[in-house]
């Protein structure tokens, strides 16, 4: 097992950075390696400590179980809002606008004259809320359409689709490979065949 997670941890570090704020979207979706059973935020001092690391929350915060529920229940429901597209619940979008509530996010006046939004709230909350402005910003540069998630079962890292028709399915080559041998050893066995 542990083979397994060095090498699940390395497939994770081969994917290509999302460009701009998306970065740390990805880095917060891929925060749960799902090939090596891995999850950095499973402890309120790991989600603090990869909160901090990102520079989405002050050094020193405490967080307790309530709040690693929270954000992983986000980070699920964000994964599963994009892997829906455009076809996403009502009930996933709910959850998601839940979170802008909770982090007060307001509009500001930034660098070079733009207005971005800005979670007024602290903590987890705001966290959250600069991740979510994070996607706000992806969205008006046009960016957002190609943020995806595997569509391997097994996998499901977010990606950022680099393809020049934004067909990508895979996050990695290796995951589309595994998903077509899988595909075609079940149609041989269909058809009879070994």
């Amino acid at each position: 097992m542990p083979g397994r997670r060095r090498a699940s941890a390395n497939r994770l570090k081969e994917l290509r950075p999302a460009p701009g704020e998306l970065r740390q979207v990805q880095a917060f979706l891929n925060s749960t390696d799902f090939e090596a059973g891995t999850d950095e935020l499973a402890s309120p001092r790991g989600l603090a400590e990869w909160l901090e690391r990102h520079a989405l929350l002050p050094t020193g915060v405490m967080l307790d179980t309530e709040g690693v529920a929270r954000a992983a229940e986000f980070r699920e429901r964000l994964r599963a809002m994009i892997a829906a597209g455009e076809a996403g619940s009502p009930e996933l979008a709910a959850a998601v606008t839940r979170a802008c509530g909770s982090a007060f996010l307001r509009a500001t006046f930034g660098a070079g004259g733009m207005f971005r939004p800005a979670p007024a709230a602290d903590g987890l909350d705001g966290a959250i809320g600069r991740i979510l402005a994070s996607i706000a910003m992806a969205q008006r540069d046009g960016l957002w359409p190609r943020f995806k998630v595997c569509v391997s079962g097994t996998c499901r890292a977010s990606f950022y689709d680099y393809s020049a028709n934004r067909s990508g399915l895979w996050c990695l080559p290796r995951c589309g490979t595994r998903i077509r041998g899988r595909e075609y050893r079940q149609r041989r066995r269909h058809l009879g065949l070994r």
